[in-house]
Order: C-alpha cells, then structure tokens, then sequence
C-alpha cells in the first residue's frame, strides 16, 4: 500500500498527469480509481471529470471500461481531490504492446478493430462521442478482452444527421496523429471522427507508425500536422508501407483514413466488412497476443508484489528501524559506514527518480539517456555532482515545478533502514555476475546464513577480500535502480 484515498487503499499509480491521476486501489476487490486535483482546478475540469464520470457510469458493455461503483471527496499527496472507481484491466494498452516490440499480424489487428468497433457502436447508439481513440486509450486484459478506456473526453449529443455539426470552439481536444482532418481545420465532429481515429491506431499498429508520420518529426506539434494536412489529401497507403499486408485488409484501412469523412465506412458497413475478411482465418486472436497479454498481466501482479513494501512516497517519513537495537548487530562492521551511506544515497535516488516518473512519463530515449548518463556519474561517487545532473536533466524537459520537487527530495533528512538494505543487498548478490568467485560467495551466505543481517555480513566479508570494490557496489546497485524504476 502507498497510501489512502477515503476508504480505498492505494496500490499503485497508473497514470499521472497535471491534475489527474489513475491509481489501483482495493478495498472488496481491485479497482481503478480516477482522481481530480481540487487545488487550483478549473470550473471548465471541474465540470468536464463531471460529464466523464457521469457518462461512465452509464455504460455497460464488455468492450468499454465500466464504472460507477463509487465516488466521493479525500486526499491524495496532502492535496483535496474528486474521485470514481473504475473497472481494473490487468493487461497492457496497445500503446504498451507496442513499446515493448510486439508485431502485430493482420489477425490481431483486425480481432482488435472488431472489439473495438463493438464499443464505438454502442458509444454510437447512446449518443456519444468518445473524441480521443488511441494506441493508450485501447487496452486488452489476460483473457485477451479489448476494452476502451478514457471518457475524459467524451461528449453526449442529442441527436446528429447528415446536415447537423458538432462544433467545440476554438479548442482542438485530442492527440496529433489520430485526428481526424475536419477537427484540426473546423472543430466540427461527429461519430465518424472515432472511426477515423481507430483508423489512425490501425495504421501505426501494422506499420509501426501512425499516419503522416513519414512526413513529420517524432513529436509534432498541432500546428505541424495541420501543416501536412494541407499538402497531402491522405497518408501513405497501408500497402506502400507493409508490402506483407494483405490487399483486403489495406484496404479497410486505409478507406478509415479517408480525408472527406462522407467516405468513410459507417460503423455497421465497417464491421460487416471485417467480420467478413475476419471468418477466413481460423482463429483470432492469435496464441502470440494471448501470450505477450498474460507475460505482461502476470509481470505487473509480480511487481506489485515485490515492490508493495517499498518507499512509494517521495515525502519519506523516520524508519521505525533507524532507532532499533538490532543496530548494534551490524554497526561494528568494517564497512557499516559505507553500507549506510550507500543506502542513504539509494533513497533519495529512489524518491528523485520516482518524482521525475509520476510528473509526466519518459519517453524510451530519455530513459536511455537518463540510465546511460547516471551510470557513468556512480563511478565517481561524488553525489552532489549526481544530483546536479539530476536538476539539469528537469530543467531541459521538465517545468520548474518538478525542479522544486528534486531540490526538496535531496535536502531531506532521510534515516538509515536496516532491513531495506539487507532486501538491497540480497538483491545485489542475486543478480550480480561473481564470475570465478561464485562458489566462494555461496560459502560466505552459508556460514551467516543464522544472522539476522545475513546479506550486509556477507557484503562485508566480500569487500575485505576484495572479490568486489565499493565503486563497482555503488554503480552496480545504481544501475539495478535505474533499470527497475524506468523500465
């Protein structure tokens, strides 16, 4: 648990963004919770949280995320916030799957299409929009069910015909990439935006990049799109990209990108047209997808586990160990100095790296230069040199809100915890290569194997012999931090 909100124990943050969070909770079972930040929040998303829980809690369909259980008023991170229970999909996005280096077949893609259809169409016959379909806002739990997933969005309409638009104003809500033409030129929507949008997520998922993307940076602004927009009527064909991809298939996607939306499929000649190309394969979805969904289902419920015990809050309070007499057992040997220094520091590498993470999450090559760049500065030991790096890294793509949030995480007082560092050097000793040295290591965790601290003694005896140094503890338990907190 990482704390409470009302009645709901909190497990685990999902998603963090400005004034909303996504956590796992549980309280008679596991649940989703979507939150708002009071302090300082809008009426405009005041009301907008509003609409979205309203709408959720009104559907009921297995290919869109439910919700309704409950709402109320509490605290998350000392602040006042609005929240309402959602249904928990333990199962990776198709953004996730993507990330990770899954190929998607044509089966997959059009299983995944046919899911997702189902809910739009049901979105469709209540009278909702839901505006920001999406690689993120897809997810597929263990039994390989597709669900849609954020509302936030979402508008209820009373009624739309041919000759009937939906204007927003002059704010564009949505991502680049899966919008729609007509709402970067005109703002005006309807129904068949989502398919465009699901059209758009098709596309990147047999490409490997959304539509225009050959012709735009890796990450345009609004502006840059409609740019592109204006030069080119359509993206380039699903087929030009993937020549593999079957002629059929392309071509279902590619009418779903169509510039004039009055040629895109409706909904139901949409579905009709996949289910037919669909019932030729013998099987969807395929034994690939079902297994990298449950790989990573069942990697989350590891983690969890694992980490639940651990520092989850930047604002660290005294450990209750810090003053125990079990201090004694170890405080006498040689290397305890170093032991809790090395700790102390490990803490706060923790809590920086977790308040860099919940602000806003790292792109793959800021998380690659953040781990490659921290582990060159651990072999100086200099931590103050570290925790510079650590501020400059904030201010080249963070707001100078998130530098505060560093700066107070490597001023306060953190205590030495004895069985944190015993769980650290356990760890160390588990997935560090010893090399020749490994038979001797094993000997050295039999004979403390009685002791408390049996890990720190054998840590210990493994400097004075010299089988490790203190510089390569520091970066090789840096390394295993970076690894763990941002991958």
């Amino acid at each position: 648990m990482i704390g409470k909100v009302d009645k709901y124990e909190i497990l685990e943050e999902l998603f963090i963004g400005r004034d909303t969070f996504v956590l796992k909770c549980s309280r008679d079972k596991i649940y989703a919770m979507k939150l708002l930040i009071l302090n300082q929040t809008s009426k405009q998303m005041v009301d907008r949280f509003k609409r979205e829980m309203k709408i959720t809690a009104t559907i009921n369909h297995h290919n869109i995320i439910r919700g309704g259980d409950d709402c109320g008023l509490g605290k998350w991170r000392q602040k006042q916030c609005f929240y309402y229970l959602m249904e928990y999909v333990n199962g990776p996005s198709l953004r996730v799957l993507m990330e990770d280096g899954f190929k998607f077949s044509e089966i997959d893609v059009l299983f995944i299409a046919l899911e997702t259809l189902k809910g739009l169409t049901f979105l469709k016959n209540k009278n909702i929009i839901h505006r920001d379909i999406k690689p993120s806002n897809i997810l597929i739990d263990q039994n390989c069910s597709v669900k849609i997933a954020d509302l936030g969005l979402a508008k209820i309409v009373e009624h739309i015909d041919s000759h009937t638009q939906i204007t927003m104003g002059p704010t564009i809500l949505g991502t680049p990439y899966y919008l729609a033409p007509e709402r970067t030129f005109n703002s005006d929507i309807d129904y068949i935006g989502d398919i465009y949008s699901l059209g758009a997520t098709l596309y990147e998922m047999l490409t490997g990049f959304p539509p225009f993307r050959d012709f735009l940076g890796n990450s345009p602004s609004l502006s840059d799109y409609i740019d592109i927009l204006d030069k080119y009527s359509s993206p380039t064909s699903v087929k030009k990209v993937n020549k593999s991809i079957p002629s059929n298939v392309a071509k279902i996607v590619d009418s779903m990108l169509h510039r004039d939306k009055k040629r895109r499929p409706s909904h139901e000649k949409l579905t009709n047209s996949i289910s037919k190309v669909i019932q030729m394969f013998p099987r969807y979805p395929t034994d690939e997808l079902l297994a990298k969904v449950q790989q990573i289902a069942k990697k989350n419920n590891e983690a969890l586990a694992e980490t639940k015990d651990d520092i989850k809050n930047v604002d660290l309070v005294d450990k209750a160990s810090a003053g125990s007499p079990n201090r004694e057992i170890v405080s006498q040997l040689e290397n305890f100095d170093f032991f809790k220094d090395t700790i102390i520091t490990l803490h706060r590498y923790r809590n920086v790296l977790y308040a860099l993470r919940i602000k806003e999450k790292l792109s793959r090559e800021e998380k690659i230069a953040l781990s490659v760049v921290l582990r060159e500065y651990t072999t100086s030991q200099r931590d103050m040199e570290i925790f510079r790096f650590l501020i400059a890294i904030c201010s080249a793509f963070r707001q100078q809100k998130q530098q505060n949030i560093v700066k107070h995480v490597l001023t306060q007082k953190i205590s030495f915890d004895l069985d944190f560092l015993e769980k650290v050097m356990n760890g160390f000793i588990r997935c560090v290569n010893l090399g020749p040295n490994h038979e001797a290591v094993k000997k050295m965790v039999f004979l403390h194997k009685e002791k408390q601290y049996t890990y720190i003694h054998v840590l210990n005896d493994m400097l004075k012999q010299n089988i490790v140094t203190k510089a390569s503890i520091r970066v090789a338990l840096m390394r295993l931090l970076v690894e763990n907190e941002l991958y």
